[in-house]
């Protein structure tokens, strides 16, 4: 029987996980869709942009504290 591996036991760094769970999180198709039938484009640009520089980040931040 095979034994399911995730990405960590792959050999991808914690940071980079931590930056793909927060961005996943964060900017996910149906959150993004429903931002922007409720703001104009420039803000919901805006809000994708912080998210993914938060979570790209705090991906650095924890490679660096936790290599």
């Amino acid at each position: 029987r095979q034994r399911q591996m995730c990405i960590r036991d792959r050999g991808v760094s914690s940071g980079i996980v931590i930056a793909l769970i927060l961005g996943g999180a964060g900017c996910s198709i149906p959150e993004v869709s429903l931002l922007n039938s409720i703001f104009k484009k420039p803000m919901v640009v805006t809000f994708v942009l912080c998210i993914l520089l938060v979570a790209i980040g705090t991906g650095f931040a924890f490679t660096l504290i936790m290599p």
